[in-house]
């Protein structure tokens, strides 16, 4: 495993007693308030590059309000072939406390995964904790899942190919 670092940045105030600590991503203080690190880990990128030569990608936001985004990825001959290719979701590890669709070990996997698969991946962010108590995240997963359904469903009475964009309720 490459060794990642964060820091939350400024100390805790006067008075404040960090009462736990996630490596410095993310840090309670003992009256409840959260201070988490403002960018995320530091990977190798020779472990986790941010590219693929047979894969393009790009990110949409699925929930405007809650500033909510999906990657998707897809095998760039399977765009110039316009061939039917499966679906797979992906969520984050992290205990839906930490990581991010953003995070270069999560791209580079979801990057992999297409590649290897031959599948579109669309990997959805969602509200971590302890900001956004549960079961916020797994309601931003199920809202994921509608906002994929609805225009698949539009779009096939139509005759035609689903392309998500913006957010659909």
């Amino acid at each position: 495993m490459p060794a990642i670092s964060a820091a939350t940045g400024a100390a805790p105030p006067p008075g404040k007693v960090v009462v736990e600590d996630i490596y410095g991503f993310l840090r309670v203080l003992d009256d409840g308030t959260v201070l988490r690190s403002a960018a995320g880990p530091a990977f190798c990128p020779a472990t986790f590059p941010d590219s693929h030569p047979s894969v393009q990608w790009k990110e949409a936001v699925y929930d405007k309000a809650r500033s909510l985004r999906v990657r998707m990825y897809r095998p760039a001959a399977a765009a110039a072939g316009g061939n039917k290719l499966p679906v797979l979701v992906h969520f984050h590890g992290g205990g839906f406390c930490l990581g991010s669709c953003a995070w270069a070990n999560v791209h580079a996997f979801c990057l992999r995964l297409a590649a290897e698969a031959g599948a579109v991946v669309l990997s959805a962010g969602y509200r971590l904790a302890p900001e956004h108590r549960l079961p916020a995240a797994v309601d931003d997963g199920a809202g994921f899942l509608r906002w994929l359904r609805e225009p698949r469903r539009r779009l096939a009475r139509r005759g035609r190919r689903l392309r998500p964009r913006g957010r659909h309720r």
